[in-house]
């Protein structure tokens, strides 16, 4: 007998429910001639039951036809598969990548931080040594005394314009740095994103998979 999943089945009927009361209700056998014809007068005593296809044949009996059709479906069921672990390898490798890239904007973050407060203490040094250290000599060459009066107000405001711009350098620095810091965050929201696609793309992947093989049999 040819296995029904491989070679599909032949239509055929079953006794129903009605059938086998009838049958009972009058104490005879399903095989008895006697049976067969009281089920022969009932309404509803058998079912049909439809021939259907298997992987090599249809209703019971090989079918070049059916056969292709299912290698088909296995070509198909391979290239879903395939798509589906290559789509989510893919998800993942651009997830990798977004982290990646984040960790490069958190480092550009702090380095920014470093370098303003790097270029704030040069430019403390360099304007000590050529404009503050200067101011007093140059007055005491002039007879000016520099506590009092106006070299006094000079001296302040110079002191402020260099405080003003190291403040500026530090600014410019923070700027750059939040701007990377926000690049990351991006970054890692992205990441994310990839991640959260892997799982559902594998699945899909199989699910397709399985409607191209089994579309076959019917």
């Amino acid at each position: 007998m040819c296995d029904p999943f491989l070679f599909g089945a032949a239509a055929s009927s079953a006794m129903t429910t009605t059938g086998a009361a009838a049958l009972t209700s009058a104490g005879l056998a399903a095989g008895s001639t006697a049976g067969a014809a009281l089920l022969s007068t009932v309404p509803g005593a058998f079912a049909t039951i439809p021939a259907y296809s298997g992987l090599f044949g249809s209703a019971g009996a090989y079918s070049l036809g059916t056969t292709l059709g299912t290698l088909s479906n296995v070509g198909g069921f391979l290239s879903s598969m395939m798509g589906g672990q290559q789509a989510a390898a893919n998800l993942e490798y651009q997830s990798n990548m977004a982290n990646y890239r984040a960790q490069i904007d958190s480092n550009n973050a702090l380095a920014a931080t470093y370098a303003a407060e790097h270029d704030r203490q040069m430019f403390e040094d360099r304007y000590k040594r050529t404009v503050l250290a200067k101011q007093a000599p140059g007055w005491a060459i002039s007879g000016v005394v520099g506590t009092t009066g106006t070299p006094l107000m000079v001296a302040e405001e110079s002191f402020l314009e260099g405080m003003r711009e190291e403040d500026a350098i530090l600014y410019g620095g923070q700027v750059s740095s939040n701007a990377s810091s926000q690049d990351a965050l991006g970054q890692r929201y992205a990441a994310s994103n990839y991640s959260a696609g892997v799982g559902p793309t594998k699945t899909a992947s199989y699910i397709n998979a399985g409607k191209s093989l089994l579309s076959g049999i019917a």
